[in-house]
């Protein structure tokens, strides 16, 4: 149920990362503000509940817990920045291949070297692997099909070869790691509890996004330039900041609490596997995106290896 429920915050998340892109340009600026924003309005958050818990937050974080804790703010500001910035420079669908590819891969291997009863692979879970690895294939495909459907060149499909290829990388690192980074904290730091290291990180989320604005606008010293922070945190802009940073931290609180539950091994999968139905559900509902033949083929496989990994 709590994967479920993280599953749905997710796809809140993507809704609202979409409207932000339509009314602001997507620029390493745009985007460091759109997450320093939503992470400061969580962290104030968390001032409040830091003095209702007797300042546990600060009490119990040892070095273990704030080492990790800014490791893992470095990892979501890249994979933020690497998900707003995909569309821009190639395949979106390419990109988040990578990325369901890295967590799949790095997960599982972290969790068979560091628990291999726990995370003990049988023929189902297996099974339901292939199949997941079978639906990141097709996206590709559908991606190819698109494109020449389209009539969309090679050429102007990658906007910037290198780049994209970069982001790709990225994507399949950051994301293959932030699973893994989950696991170790419910591992050895079980009694911090999940809500002082979600605010934690952000905090720290906070300080880098401030540290890379302040010398992105030094560098930058045209008047004109600095005025962009007033397009980027006014009207709209603010409030889906804002909404960003309540769903985000719901989905985070879910998937930690899941991390301390569930194998990471079947919990990579599976939630691929939800999301992958819950995405064709979103984008049918809100942006009234047909389903395509592939779509209808991906949603089959992600049931099938969704009662794999439950068995």
């Amino acid at each position: 149920m709590l994967l479920l429920i993280s599953t749905v915050f997710l796809c809140a998340m993507s809704a609202v990362r979409k409207e932000y892109q339509r009314r602001v340009d997507a620029t390493l600026k745009s985007t460091l503000i759109f997450m320093g924003v939503s992470s400061l309005f969580v962290c104030l958050i968390g001032v409040i509940y830091c003095c209702l818990t007797d300042f546990k937050l600060i009490k119990e974080a040892d070095s273990f817990v704030v080492w990790l804790s800014v490791a893992f703010a470095v990892i979501l500001t890249v994979n933020t920045c690497v998900g707003i910035f995909g569309a821009k420079y190639g395949s979106l669908a390419v990109l988040i291949m990578f990325a369901t590819l890295g967590t799949l891969v790095i997960s599982t291997v972290y969790g068979l070297i560091t628990d291999p009863v726990k995370n003990q692979l049988n023929g189902f879970t297996i099974l339901g692997l292939c199949l997941v690895v079978g639906i990141i294939i097709l996206s590709f495909v559908g991606d190819r099909l698109k494109i020449k459907e389209t009539g969309e060149t090679e050429k102007q499909n990658k906007k910037s070869g290198k780049v994209f290829i970069v982001l790709c990388l990225a994507a399949f690192l950051f994301n293959g790691v932030a699973l893994s980074a989950y696991s170790l904290f419910t591992s050895n730091r079980p009694n911090y509890g999940g809500f002082n290291f979600i605010f934690l990180y952000l905090f720290f989320c906070v300080l880098i996004c401030l540290l890379v604005l302040t010398i992105l606008f030094w560098v930058d010293k045209k008047k004109k330039r600095l005025l962009e922070i007033k397009k980027y945190v006014s009207g709209k802009a603010l409030v889906l900041s804002i909404v960003y940073g309540v769903v985000f931290f719901l989905s985070e609180f879910c998937a930690l609490t899941t991390t301390s539950i569930l194998p990471i091994v079947i919990q990579a999968p599976l939630s691929f596997a939800m999301n992958v139905v819950m995405v064709a559900i979103v984008d049918y509902l809100l942006y009234k995106q047909k389903l395509t033949k592939i779509q209808l083929i991906q949603i089959g496989l992600a049931i099938i290896s969704g009662i794999c990994f439950v068995l």
